[in-house]
């Protein structure tokens, strides 16, 4: 489904994290846009604004702004 909400990645146990935004999110993985992708790690925690919980993704496909994510089974 389309949303529009922030999200923050985190990676490197904590210390390494990036601000991006959710275009599309399904129950198994989502579409985030970034300014630039050659930063985002290939696995990190992913914390949706509002969903008040991380989860594990990892990247399936990325362009030079899009990264395309699938969660981790839980």
């Amino acid at each position: 489904r389309r949303v529009l909400k922030g999200a923050r990645l985190t990676f490197n146990k904590g210390y390494g994290a990036l601000e991006c935004v959710v275009r599309n999110e399904s129950q198994t993985g989502a579409l985030l846009v970034f300014g630039e992708t050659a930063a985002v790690p290939s696995s990190f925690e992913l914390e949706i604004n509002g969903s008040g919980q991380a989860r594990v993704a990892r990247v399936r496909w990325r362009t030079p702004t899009l990264v395309g994510v699938e969660y981790a089974p839980a």
